[in-house]
């Protein structure tokens, strides 16, 4: 019995010895792709600044000669600003769940947000025939200004992607209990209980198997919002569209005398 226990023992270093090895060969695997991640981001990040540099340029030049392309210009110019504040955090931080110090959080009134995002897709809607809307009230929370943009940017860019022409891809604000829920509905093709899972699945977030653009897309917004202590589901049926409900706690009720939403693009 001792010579089996002495074995068992040796069997039980060895192989905490070998998960040891493991856990230092996938640590050196996670800092060689952050370190890649991190050269890409300088790469992109050199090219996007001149590119808003040109982009200011021409900005200013259109401001005094086709005044009517200057709104053009300046949509364009705020998404490269967008996306140059987005490679910063990804210089910034390693792949892991932000934490509360790197989230940026200030009062963001919410139909200030439906406003710019219905620039940034009204045409793109437009042109293939989906109605898109925006009823959202000025409720005022406190969230992550970058991470809002890049959580309904994914739902209302997937929304117009999987609907047709003559559906509707409605943004709205409803209160419910003690939560504010930003709803995004579209009529289109619904999904499956596999189609969800990256908004549902328990294993831990860096663990998510990411097979397609569709995952990776829901896993970021599953991501942001948890980091900003939100929560999100689905409402779906295959063939029956779906409602994306993001749930948030800290926020202030509209002025009962404020402006509405009102915002509409078909």
């Amino acid at each position: 019995m001792q010579e089996q226990l002495i074995k068992s023992n040796n069997e039980i270093q060895e192989q905490k010895r070998e998960i040891q090895q493991m856990n230092a060969y996938l640590s050196e695997v996670n800092e060689e792709k952050d370190k890649i991640m991190r050269i890409l981001a300088h790469e992109l990040k050199n090219t996007l600044t001149s590119t808003i540099s040109i982009s200011e340029t021409l900005q200013a030049e259109m401001a005094e000669r086709t005044p009517d392309l200057l709104e053009y210009m300046q949509r364009m110019n705020s998404s490269l600003w967008r996306i140059n504040d987005r490679i910063d955090r990804i210089l910034s931080v390693k792949s892991k769940l932000p934490a509360d110090k790197e989230l940026k959080v200030t009062d963001i009134n919410l139909a200030e947000v439906g406003e710019e995002l219905l620039k940034q897709f009204g045409e793109v809607a437009s042109e293939k025939g989906v109605k898109l809307q925006f009823k959202v009230e000025p409720y005022i929370v406190q969230l992550d200004w970058l991470y809002t943009h890049e959580i309904l940017e994914n739902l209302i860019g997937n929304a117009i992607k999987f609907s047709t022409a003559g559906k509707r891809v409605l943004v709205k604000t409803q209160e419910e209990s003690d939560t504010l829920n930003i709803i995004v509905s579209d009529q289109g093709p619904g999904m499956s209980e596999q189609a969800k899972k990256p908004l549902t699945n328990p294993e831990p977030m860096d663990e998510v198997n990411i097979k397609s653009a569709s995952d990776l897309s829901l896993t970021i917004v599953r991501r942001f919002t948890e980091a900003m202590g939100g929560t999100i589901s689905c409402d779906s049926q295959p063939g029956k569209g779906a409602d994306f409900i993001l749930k948030f706690k800290d926020y202030q009720k509209p002025p009962s005398d404020g402006k509405f939403w009102g915002l509409f693009k078909s």
